[in-house]
């Protein structure tokens, strides 16, 4: 097969998925009476997987990364459901790193759970870290000796003396106050040092009887890195 033909059919597999998520979209519209928009900020994909198969959401829906397909679809909707209030509005709130929530569960359990609902991880590159941390000379007992090649490149002074990893002197991985690169979030991450702590925020909530409702204006602006796969 040649490289255009594959190209095109990886085009229409893209199209089809597409347009089945936009069906899909408008179903939850019509199934659920309820809309929650919430904001993040630099949550792991990997959490946010998590977080749309908790228990509590088994009834029901969560969407994330598709701010462009949502938008034009609230957009659309407005103009084919004059007696659903406010989409227009609703649209406008779908900017920055932004989840919607679907439910017909009520709004002092769903207030609740995000009130509660936090997870530590492992940083990010450019997180502000709020703590120092530094490492003492000695024996580092957390690494194994054929990490020595890899801990050098990291700056680290070590060498292996008899089998187990020795700091020649202290090393400061992080400083508080100060940004972290991505090789000290390496270096974390080798350390089990969770210093993140992410939150969900509620932004607005939207219902068929009553429209739209902010509850947080504040402005998520730079949130589309995980929207590229919607164009």
């Amino acid at each position: 097969m040649s490289k255009s033909k594959i190209k095109e059919e990886q085009q229409l597999q893209r199209f089809n998925l597409i347009k089945e998520q936009q069906e899909e979209f408008k179903a939850d519209m019509k199934n659920y009476n309820v809309l929650y928009v919430f904001s993040y900020k630099d949550i792991r994909t990997n959490i946010m997987k998590q977080i749309v198969e908790y228990k509590e959401w088994e009834r029901s829906k969560i969407w994330y990364a598709r701010n462009k397909m949502i938008t034009v679809l609230l957009k659309n909707l407005a103009l084919a459901h004059s007696e659903w209030p406010d989409l227009t509005k609703l649209a406008s709130t779908i900017k920055g790193q932004i989840g919607v929530l679907f439910t017909n569960r009520p709004q002092w359990e769903i207030k609740e759970w995000f009130n509660k609902f936090s997870v530590w991880d492992y940083p990010l590159p450019g997180f502000e870290v709020d703590v120092t941390i530094k490492l003492d000379s000695g024996p580092l007992t957390l690494f194994q000796p054929e990490m020595v090649p890899y801990l050098k490149q990291m700056g680290m002074r070590v060498a292996d003396v008899d089998g187990i990893v020795f700091l020649k002197r202290p090393f400061l991985v992080c400083r508080a106050g100060t940004i972290l690169s991505k090789r000290q979030v390496n270096l974390l991450h080798l350390l089990g040092e969770k210093l993140a702590v992410f939150q969900l925020h509620l932004k607005a909530v939207w219902t068929k009887g009553g429209g739209l409702e902010i509850l947080n204006d504040e402005d998520e602006s730079d949130g589309e890195r995980m929207d590229a796969n919607y164009n």
